[in-house]
């Protein structure tokens, strides 16, 4: 199973440590591992629910990295979780995941898909420790936000449709 530290672990391990500079594929995979380490840390959370293997594993499928980009966003735009009724204040460490989340995915769609992008080993360190941090606010919420969490989690599983139908009313 991909564990988020694992994957922390594999991006750490592509870092060289000391002076020199680093070969530019290894960092750009680093910051591309560092990222997939916290998306791993979310679909986790996803799927922690289920206790069958093959209900967690398939949960775990549904979640879409775009769908979870938009979720952040969305928290990180208001400030709040919008599919909650009356729309209650984001937890700190909530939103502290949505902004990490949101600076990791754009961080990578650059080391992943721009050729041109020549990023450094400060580039690749920061990474490390924006996932490393995202990865505890998300443990954190686990704890002192539960419930924002959990219908942040059904908001990534959800496509747009149906994200906005979850902030309407409940009548009756």
């Amino acid at each position: 199973m991909l564990s988020p530290e694992g994957l922390l672990d594999a991006a750490r391990h592509l870092v060289p440590v000391g002076p020199g500079r680093p070969r530019v594929p290894r960092l750009r995979r680093a910051i591309s591992t560092a990222y997939y380490a916290t998306f791993a840390a979310l679909t986790q959370e996803v799927a922690r629910h289920y206790p069958a293997n093959a209900a967690r594993h398939a949960v775990r499928r549904l979640v879409g990295h775009g769908a979870v980009r938009n979720v952040c966003a969305a928290i990180c735009a208001r400030a709040s979780v919008p599919w909650l009724p009356g729309n209650p204040s984001c937890h700190p460490h909530l939103l502290r995941f949505a902004e990490d989340f949101e600076s990791l995915f754009s961080t990578r769609v650059y080391a992943d898909y721009d050729h041109d992008y020549a990023c450094t080993k400060e580039d690749a360190l920061n990474a490390l420790s924006v996932a490393a941090r995202a990865i505890d606010a998300l443990a954190s919420a686990r704890e002192q936000c539960p419930e924002q969490l959990d219908i942040a989690c059904v908001a990534a599983i959800a496509d747009d449709r149906r994200r906005r139908h979850l902030s309407k009313p409940r009548i009756g």
